[in-house]
């Protein structure tokens, strides 16, 4: 559900972004007293969450505490979460840069196009959940690593805004493995 609920978030930041920037030079307080007020939402909320109070076993010894690092499975998942943080970080930070710098979207287009994909990676997220239970999750990170390859090559290649705009589409659809794990 956070996992979701942060993507719904990063669905409506562009909008938000749109609106402040329409404000004028007052814009930026604006900005702040959203995320002011957003960050006190979040502080009053968290004191109604209910966790379950489970006590943790203790280890016996040194070794077995850190054990974990030796296992395969922690260090496929470590490396495979490592590098989709890479390309999801690299992706969002460079795409709206990306799409005003090759004159297919004018500043509102690229943060709607910026919206749609997140609208994917949120589709995404829920459909991997659903066919998690019945594909191998080795098959399952190939198929979307693969994707990302192909989309993020065919977006990089693109000049118009239709092909951006596909593109885009698959490029959400195919980041979505990131709570994949052995």
């Amino acid at each position: 559900m956070l996992h979701g609920f942060f993507a719904i978030g990063a669905v409506l930041a562009p909008f938000l972004v749109l609106w402040v920037t329409r404000r004028g030079n007052e814009g930026w307080h604006t900005a702040v007293w959203v995320v002011i007020g957003l960050g006190v939402v979040s502080m009053v909320t968290s004191l109604f969450m209910k966790m379950d109070s489970i006590p943790c076993a203790r280890p016996e010894g040194k070794e077995s505490a850190f054990g974990f690092l030796k296992e395969r499975r922690f260090l496929s998942s470590l490396a495979i979460m490592f590098f989709y943080l890479c390309v999801e970080a690299s992706v969002m930070g460079w795409i709206v840069t990306y799409y005003i710098d090759s004159g297919a979207a004018g500043d509102d287009s690229a943060q709607l196009l910026t919206s749609l994909l997140w609208i994917t990676i949120l589709i995404g997220r829920f459909t991997c959940s659903a066919l998690s239970g019945r594909m191998a999750p080795p098959q399952m990170i190939l198929a979307l690593c693969a994707g990302i390859v192909i989309f993020l090559g065919i977006l990089l290649l693109s000049t118009s805004l239709i092909s951006m705009l596909f593109d885009t589409v698959g490029l959400g659809l195919a980041v979505w493995n990131r709570r994949l794990s052995y």
